[in-house]
């Protein structure tokens, strides 16, 4: 296999890990939005699908410190440290990867900072290379992984509340 086809599939792998665990965190923040709403869960849920990952987050976040403050406050830093990878998850799902030209373990992504630049309140955009190895990429990744294993536990909880509370919502979520 020759360099660029090795790039190819290692882009593919990295991507596909991230947005696989990244989907399985977004699958548990609805059913905490749904445990958090189960008398007005339509509107509920119109207002998660309509979000972005780090809304979904607070939104969660919010709904259960509101209704399950119980549950929010044992798994409170899991989310903190959700809050903290969302950067890095966003750079896989939606940055392009410029590998460098002669390996296939190491490359950069471009992060596109816009802000305004208080001392004389212009728009400004800044071009940040963020330079990752593989093994750097897989600290992230399991960092991220293990949050995910933390709320799956969570998500154990949750899913009997729902099947106590809500028994005809449980069949369509599990």
């Amino acid at each position: 296999m020759n360099l660029e086809d090795c790039q190819v599939e290692n882009e593919q792998t990295l991507r596909g890990s991230v947005l696989q665990v990244s989907a399985r965190i977004e699958m548990i923040l609805l059913r905490i939005v749904i445990i958090s709403n189960v008398k007005d869960l339509d509107s509920a849920i119109i207002t998660f699908n309509k979000k972005t990952l780090r809304d979904k987050l607070d939104y969660a976040i919010n709904e259960f410190k509101t209704k399950r403050n119980d549950l929010y406050l044992e798994y409170e830093q899991a989310f903190n440290d959700l809050k903290k990878l969302i950067p890095f998850r966003n750079r896989f799902a939606h940055s392009m990867i410029y590998w460098d030209d002669n390996s296939d373990s190491s490359f950069k992504i471009i992060e596109i900072s816009a802000y305004i630049d208080k001392s004389n309140k212009k728009h400004r955009v800044e071009f940040l290379p963020i330079i990752y190895t593989v093994s750097s990429f897989k600290q992230e990744l399991d960092s991220l992984t293990n949050i995910l294993e933390i709320l799956v536990k969570l998500n154990f909880k949750v899913e009997a509340i729902i099947q106590q509370e809500a028994p005809h919502l449980y069949q369509s979520i599990t």
